[in-house]
């Protein structure tokens, strides 16, 4: 166990993606964590929350790996060659907009060959082939977020907070407004709060937030430490 730092762990979203995708950009911080002595000493937790949103994660990722590979089929017209896959990485970036699409461009630098055999064949047996690839690879991490929901993981099992009230504002008042002004995205904030929430509901002494969000949380860390008192927030990869 890390010195001085409490036994009882909240993992945020971005620790279930990266223990089940293996192609996400934080499967490597994760893998860490997972290895060391204290997460295997600590009990965890996540709240419904967590959960809908690392199922939503999926989904998305899923959705959008589907679209990916429409697009090489139908565009991808690149010369076979060292620079194929990059083609069509970039392919793919340009015709989305947003950060959303970085997980499919992980997703095919990991599974190159599944994109570069759509541009060497105009049959739709070859994308309709693609897409149930695609989707045996989100299956994993489909069925490792239902059997956290379910109780039904071993490894990573979690106990599950399920007692959000309706109202963070109206219960803790003056910490809800200086948190909701340090954390941007307020999806985040709640998550926060339920660790904070379960904190006190549950009579514990201090409890561990992991994450690696370093945009919203990591970033002002050591602010919403002040604000909500009892919770220490940490990467992954700094729990030994």
């Amino acid at each position: 166990m890390s010195v001085g730092l409490p036994s009882s762990h909240f993992v945020d979203t971005n620790i279930l993606i990266g223990y089940s995708v293996a192609w996400d950009s934080q499967s490597h911080p994760v893998e860490q964590y997972t290895s060391s002595g204290s997460f295997h000493e600590a009990d965890h937790w996540a709240s419904e929350a967590v959960l809908d949103e690392a199922e939503d994660v999926v989904n998305k990722q899923r959705r959008l790996s589907r679209q990916a590979a429409k697009v090489v089929f139908e565009q991808g017209n690149v010369d076979p060659g060292p620079d194929a896959e990059q083609d069509l990485i970039n392919l793919v970036r340009s015709e989305f907009d947003d950060d959303s699409i970085s997980g499919v461009l992980s997703l095919m630098e990991d599974n190159p060959h599944l994109f570069i055999g759509l541009t060497q064949s105009d049959s739709q047996r070859a994308l309709i082939a693609t897409i149930s690839d695609l989707k045996n690879l989100f299956d994993k991490p489909s069925k490792f977020v239902n059997q956290l929901r379910e109780g039904e993981e071993d490894f990573f099992s979690l106990n599950l907070f399920s007692s959000r009230p309706n109202s963070y504002a109206d219960i803790y008042d003056s910490t809800f407004d200086d948190l909701d002004d340090l954390v941007e995205n307020k999806a985040d904030r709640d998550i926060l709060l339920d660790s904070y929430h379960l904190l006190h509901s549950n009579g514990m002494s201090g409890l561990v937030f992991v994450t690696t969000d370093h945009g919203d949380i990591l970033s002002v860390n050591d602010e919403i430490e002040i604000c909500l008192d009892g919770v220490l927030i940490r990467s992954p990869v700094e729990i030994d």
